[in-house]
């Protein structure tokens, strides 16, 4: 940059905050890895719920069913769910690979629904009838809660509900065809019809939250995008480009400060930009800014400053206020 060069003020660009990922590469910031990422790091919440209304369900039917059978199938399930905190605790350390986490984090919802499944089938069985609506309230709480865990990932939220409703809807089937503690044709018919309808209700729900965070997270994307090209043409300008704050200290500069002041942009900011200021040229500096402040724009204000060697360089600013939504400056 010559000494003549103008200098532009504009607003530094800021990461947005909500999923980037350190270390991950640019070219994987898909909407497919963006979901990928989140379902990871909610799979990896909320599983102890899973032994906690395991003991509950363990407590309400094991005299019912036989506790030799429920314990087995409480062991299952504790089973399942540690399997799930190790393959969590291994997601943690591959956040960066967020693609190939999605298969781990998927396994480890689906095993858990099998050991749900499972008991489903075995309280579903062998319930007294006046019971079976208990279980079904549990499953689907379960599902419910997993509209939100499962958010992120379809076919993980569709098998782990499928696995817990389905246990209910296969074993009512069973006990109403007569082969095993048989229920009343009428009940049975009510049971299945309710399952269905709450998981199709489900299915919807889910469907709507997820389409909801696609959304979400394909601006956050695009957004991210334009700033990565606004930050490069930023970055690669042969003009200073600059931001201060209320104080006059600043906040961000281009590369092009380091050949104007000879001093990284990193290590100027922080300090008053007017302090690099000619002294001769100080005192219309600081009217020139101050109505920058009060809300004036600047427009080729002719100045010298010092660089770090004391060298003059010779600048032309122009600024233009930063204003929150409220429209004071910022």
């Amino acid at each position: 940059m010559s000494r003549d060069d103008p200098a532009v003020a504009a607003t530094a660009p800021t990461p947005t905050p909500g999923f980037d990922t350190p270390g991950l590469p640019h070219p994987e910031r898909t909407l497919r890895a963006a979901m990928a990422e989140r379902f990871v790091r909610d799979s990896t919440g909320g599983v102890v719920g899973h032994p906690v209304a395991g003991l509950v369900t363990l407590v309400l039917f094991m005299d019912l069913v036989g506790a030799r059978e429920s314990l087995i199938w409480y062991g299952l399930l504790l089973a399942a769910t540690s399997v799930r905190v190790v393959f969590g605790l291994r997601l943690r350390k591959a956040l960066d690979r967020p693609l190939e986490a999605r298969k781990m984090a998927f396994w480890g919802a689906i095993l858990v629904g099998v050991a749900w499944g499972a008991g489903g089938v075995l309280f579903g069985l062998f319930l007294p009838s006046e019971a079976v609506g208990f279980l079904l309230v549990i499953m689907a709480g379960l599902v419910a809660a997993a509209t939100a865990t499962l958010v992120a990932d379809r076919p993980s939220f569709y098998g782990f509900s499928t696995l817990l409703l389905g246990s209910v809807f296969i074993a009512a089937g069973i006990r109403g065809l007569g082969w095993i503690k048989p229920l009343d044709p009428g009940l049975t018919f009510g049971l299945q019809a309710l399952v269905l309808t709450f998981w199709v209700i489900m299915s919807v729900l889910h469907r709507r939250a997820n389409r909801q965070l696609e959304e979400s997270l394909q601006i956050r994307l695009e957004l991210r995008r334009a700033e990565d090209q606004y930050r490069g043409l930023v970055e690669s300008a042969k003009d200073l480009v600059w931001q201060v704050d209320n104080e006059g200290k600043w906040t961000f500069l281009n590369a092009a400060a380091a050949e104007i002041y000879g001093r990284p942009p990193e290590e100027l900011q922080g300090e008053v930009a007017l302090d690099m200021a000619d002294p001769g040229h100080l005192e219309s500096d600081y009217a020139a800014f101050g109505k920058v402040l009060m809300g004036s724009e600047l427009v080729d204000h002719e100045t010298v400053h010092l660089s770090a060697n004391g060298e003059s360089r010779r600048l032309s600013f122009s600024a233009t206020p930063l204003r929150d939504p409220a429209g004071e400056i910022r």
